[in-house]
């Protein structure tokens, strides 16, 4: 076959003890196609991790990991000895990575190798590629967090009726910004707790007041 099968990742994020490449590792010999650079994985989400060999060896198996600190490690393993398939030079490998949730909002990069009974090769990503968080009802400003920062722009888009965005503070996507909004906000807040968790959930003819009075109370704090 030209292609051996692609196996799934379903420990792609548990796997999380660095790998040090024995001192006999070489460049090239096998050239990694995906991700290469440039590219945007979503958490969650399946990649197909894709390479090839350059030249034919008395390969065993690969190896596949990852890393989130540049393109000389360390590095965090995604899968090892992986079944040899067809070892011919030119012929396309590949594995289905589960892209883990500890990769979140990163740039990161992949490393093949390619285990020989004599010589061992390997090569990484060309550049980073990065890696996707889900985007949060609550963070208005997506900046990644959920926060009062949020909470600006709700309150600038608070009322709006129709054809209301995320920015506005839309969390629930019903072209709105009203109190159910803030209500998602509130959950997802970070540290929320410290300023509503205590409290009763206000009517939403109040709401902006107490959104306001809460920003008011992060901001003193954080001074």
């Amino acid at each position: 076959m030209a292609t051996h099968l692609c196996r799934s990742a379903r420990r792609a994020s548990c796997c999380l003890a660095a790998v040090l490449l024995p001192l006999t590792a070489s460049w090239a010999h096998v050239a990694l196609d995906s991700p290469n650079g440039g590219e945007t994985l979503d958490i969650g989400s399946t990649f197909t991790i894709r390479w090839h060999p350059s030249i034919q060896h008395d390969t065993v198996n690969w190896d596949l990991w990852y890393s989130t600190e540049g393109s000389n490690g360390p590095w965090e393993v995604i899968s090892l000895d992986l079944p040899l398939g067809n070892p011919s030079a030119g012929s396309p490998h590949c594995y289905q990575w589960l892209v883990g949730p500890d990769l979140g909002n990163a740039n990161a990069w992949v490393r093949v190798r390619q285990d020989n009974t004599d010589q061992d090769y390997f090569d990484v990503s060309d550049s980073s590629f990065f890696v996707a968080a889900p985007l949060l009802a609550g963070d208005f400003n997506e900046d990644g967090r959920v926060n009062s920062d949020d909470l600006v722009n709700w309150e600038a888009g608070y009322g709006i009726s129709t054809e209301a965005s995320h920015a506005d503070g839309d969390a629930d996507e019903d072209d709105d910004v009203d109190g159910e909004d803030f209500l998602q906000w509130q959950r997802q807040a970070e540290g929320s707790a410290s300023f509503s968790a205590a409290r009763p959930v206000p009517e939403p003819a109040t709401l902006l007041l107490f959104a306001l009075s809460c920003v008011a109370a992060r901001w003193s704090a954080d001074r």
